[in-house]
């Protein structure tokens, strides 16, 4: 997912310069998507408190696969 993230820069530039909207909706609904199937497998917020707080401290977006 944090690869993803990584990738607005050049879609908003590209978006800037194609003027070409909707790109930037597909980014977004990509996001989104990547996003959902994330917490469906690594459901933070209803983790154990031990899970969920050292999950969170060690930035689970890159350690949950």
């Amino acid at each position: 997912m944090a690869i993803e993230l990584l990738a607005i820069e050049g879609v908003i530039a590209d978006v800037a310069e194609s003027l070409e909207f909707h790109r930037l909706a597909t980014y977004l609904y990509g996001l989104a998507t990547t996003f959902t199937a994330f917490y469906e497998k690594c459901p933070v917020l209803r983790a154990e408190d031990d899970v969920r707080d050292n999950a969170s401290a060690a930035g689970s977006w890159g350690s949950c696969r």
